[in-house]
């Protein structure tokens, strides 16, 4: 058969304006809608593609379900399979699903080009790993589909198809168990910067999609013999039990999200005694992260403050496994634009002896230190968005500023004392109302 004849009589070229159409208006129509610019030296090419393949996944894999059932209904009505085989079976449907497979990787591949023209991003090999994983899975569901067209008319199962597997994949979020999420071939979440998929949660849905669509294949092959039929149902249940087993194996203990690996971007480091490290498109904010980290340690210390400059700090956008002992991770480029790293640095040096110190004294001692460190707006904005849902929230605020501010009223050995006496109060109170 011609190439040309050979595509034309394939459903996926008829279909493919269609299908190509929904994902252009999905792009335009909700994912831009959607989009929210973040700092753009952060820009991330396995993160955008994780977020424009969100709501692509169901329609591939339902498209590609949907065209496997018709193509296979159409074999079945010219006769093909009671034709003597002129060639192998698995030839005449590697060749009749070619164009559908062909569809689904344009399906995404436009997707994904046009997230990442639109954020002006170079893609990486990195980058490929989900849509890789999408089009291996849009096959498998095509060859499900395929080995329900063998048993079913295709003018049920294309449709039947179509709507079961749009909407399985598409409600995963909402699964629970979680393991039913992570099996659904949609990748349940948008990488956040330097994070990649684990193999794992990668290779998890494949396994079983990929094994339901071998095993779905073996049952529904039309084998010459009985006893070829007998084997093929067989090893095809036991294909399909193995690897639901398996894929459920590697993903029954994760929780809603799956795991990531983090730290995949180049990072930059200023500082021998204390190392401050960022990453390096946001490396030009070293300089001042690292003076208001001195500056506010310094201050503190001076004010009587116990201070235990940590070993060192990074930024949580390059951090990666277990935190080691003395290390600090905070989120320094956000902290930054927002001008609030002085304040983070409070928050991480000021540790109370109890778990829950009463709150207006705890947050009278966050206002000062705040306050000695310079970032005393900063801490005033906060409570007031967390004490605006309180009824006497306002009066509260009021009271904490003006105590706060009487401390500072108070020699430096004055404010040291007031600083330790107030630490124990506040346990004290907390546990005397039941808060600790």
């Amino acid at each position: 058969m011609r190439f040309r004849t050979w595509l034309r009589a394939s459903a996926a070229l008829w279909l493919g304006p269609l299908a190509l159409a929904l994902i252009v208006l999905y792009f335009y129509g909700s994912y831009l809608a959607d989009y929210r610019p973040g700092d753009p030296r952060l820009g991330y090419a396995p993160r955008t593609v994780s977020s424009v393949l969100l709501s692509v996944y169901p329609l591939v894999y339902a498209v590609a379900a949907a065209l496997g059932g018709w193509e296979s209904g159409r074999l079945r009505r010219d006769g093909v399979w009671a034709l003597g085989p002129a060639r192998w079976r698995a030839v005449v449907v590697a060749r009749t699903l070619v164009p559908v497979w062909l569809l689904s990787a344009l399906m995404i591949g436009l997707a994904v080009t046009l997230a990442l023209v639109r954020e002006g991003q170079t893609p990486t090999v990195a980058s490929l790993v989900l849509p890789g994983m999408a089009w291996v899975i849009a096959v498998a569901h095509s060859l499900i589909g395929f080995a329900a067209g063998l048993l079913l008319p295709r003018v049920v199962v294309a449709p039947v198809l179509a709507l079961a597997v749009f909407y399985a994949v598409a409600a995963a979020w909402s699964y629970e168990p979680f393991w039913l999420r992570h099996l659904s071939g949609q990748y349940p979440g948008e990488l956040g910067f330097g994070e990649l998929p684990t193999p794992a949660s990668v290779l998890a849905p494949v396994l079983f999609v990929g094994a339901l669509a071998v095993g779905a294949t073996l049952v529904a092959t039309p084998f010459w013999r009985p006893a070829w039929r007998v084997v093929g149902a067989a090893a095809g249940s036991v294909v399909m039990l193995a690897g639901t087993v398996g894929a459920y194996a590697m993903v029954r203990d994760w929780g809603h999200t799956p795991p990531t690996s983090g730290g995949h971007v180049p990072v930059r480091c200023a500082g021998d005694e204390l190392p401050v490290c960022m990453p390096a498109a946001t490396a030009d904010d070293l300089p001042a992260v690292r003076a208001d980290i001195d500056e506010t340690l310094r201050l503190l210390a001076d004010a009587g403050v116990p201070v235990e400059p940590p070993a060192r700090v990074e930024d949580r956008l390059t951090a990666d496994g277990q935190r080691p002992d003395g290390t600090w991770r905070l989120s320094l480029t956000s902290l930054h634009a927002a001008d609030t790293t002085r304040l983070a640095v409070v928050d991480a040096l000021l540790v109370f002896p109890c778990e829950e110190p009463e709150p207006t004294t705890a947050r009278t001692v966050m206002w000062w230190a705040a306050g000695v460190a310079g970032s005393a707006e900063a801490y005033a904005e906060r409570q007031r968005e967390e004490l605006s849902s309180h009824r006497d929230g306002a009066r509260l605020l009021d009271e904490i500023a003006e105590q706060a501010s009487a401390v500072g009223q108070l020699t430096p050995d004055g404010q040291a004392a007031w600083y330790r006496d107030a630490l124990v109060a506040a346990c004290a109170a907390g546990e005397r109302s039941g808060t600790a």
